[in-house]
C-alpha cells in the first residue's frame, strides 16, 4: 500500500500544529518530521507533544528525518542514541540519516570503510529498538549516485537498512529511471518534488514522469511531498491535487 504524506521541512516556517492541519485537511495520511526545526533531537517533551497531536489527528509519523551524518562525530553512538530516544517518543519506526558529507568520488577508501563500520553500529542500535534506518539519497554523500548507493547497502549488509529515493533534478528523466532500477530493491520511502536544476515547478508538470518512476516500485512505502514552488500553502494544495493524479 502507498501512503501519501509530507516531509515537515517543506514548511520550516510553519508550526507542527499547522503542518498537521494541512496534512489532514488535504487527505494525507503521514508525516516525516525533521529534526532541524520541528522535532529537535533530545527535546523529548516536544516530541511527545507532536506525537499526541498526530494521534489526535489520526496521522502516522512515518519517519524521523534526522540530520545525523556518518563520519561527523567523536562519539557517534552517543549522538545516535539521542536521536533514537527522540524517535521513540515521537513514535517513529524509521530514522532517516545521511551517508557522510562528501560525494562518493571524493571520499577516500579509509573514510568510506569507517562510515560503513559506523553505519553497522547505528543499524544494530536501531534494530535493538525495533526501528529501521534509511539513507537519504542525495548529493554530497556516499549515496550521490546509484552505483555507490547500491554498493554501500551491500557493504553494510544490515537487514533493517533501507534507502530513500528521489530523482536527481540535474539529470534527465531516463537517467533517473535507470538509477531507480539499479537501487529499487533497497528503496523504502520516496521524496516527491518537481524541480529542474534549482528551479521549482508545480507538481502537475511532473505527473507523467512521476507515474513512470512509481510504476517501477511495488510493495508498501510512503511517498512524501518535499518542498513546493515558492513555499506557499496554495501551491501545496494544488500539488496535492496533482499527487492524487499520480497515485489514485
Amino acid at each position: 500500500m502507498i501512503k501519501k504524506g509530507i516531509v515537515s521541512v517543506t514548511f520550516r516556517q510553519f508550526s507542527p500544529e499547522k503542518i498537521i492541519s494541512l496534512a489532514k485537511e488535504n487527505g494525507l495520511s503521514c508525516i516525516e518530521w525533521g529534526s532541524d526545526v520541528h522535532v529537535p533531537e533530545g527535546d523529548l517533551e516536544n516530541a511527545g507533544r507532536v506525537a499526541e497531536m498526530m494521534k489526535t489527528a489520526g496521522l502516522e509519523t512515518v519517519s524521523y528525518g534526522t540530520y545525523y551524518r556518518l563520519g561527523s562525530y567523536e562519539n557517534p553512538e552517543e549522538v545516535f542514541e539521542n536521536y533514537l530516544k527522540t524517535a521513540h517518543v515521537l513514535e517513529a519506526k524509521n530514522l532517516r540519516i545521511w551517508a557522510g558529507t562528501k560525494n562518493s568520488g571524493d571520499a577516500s577508501p579509509s573514510e568510506r570503510a569507517a562510515m560503513v563500520n559506523e553505519a553497522k553500529k547505528v543499524c544494530k542500535m536501531a534494530k535493538e529498538q525495533s526501528k529501521t534506518v534509511s539513507f537519504e539519497y542525495h548529493s554530497g554523500t556516499l549515496t550521490d549516485n546509484e552505483d555507490s548507493a547500491a554498493r554501500l547497502m551491500e557493504e553494510i549488509g544490515a537487514d533493517n537498512l533501507y534507502l530513500y529515493w528521489q530523482p536527481n533534478q540535474f539529470k534527465s528523466e531516463e537517467y533517473n529511471i535507470n538509477a531507480l532500477k539499479k537501487v529499487k530493491k533497497y528503496v523504502s520511502n520516496i521524496h516527491l518534488f518537481q524541480w529542474s536544476g534549482t528551479e521549482r515547478f508545480p507538481l502537475k508538470d511532473g505527473i507523467t514522469v512521476w507515474k513512470r518512476y512509481l510504476e517501477l516500485l511495488d510493495g508498501d512505502r510512503a511517498v512524501l511531498m518535499e518542498f513546493v514552488k515558492d513555499d506557499t500553502e496554495q501551491q501545496f494544495i494544488e500539488d496535492v491535487s496533482a499527487f492524487s493524479e499520480i497515485i489514485k
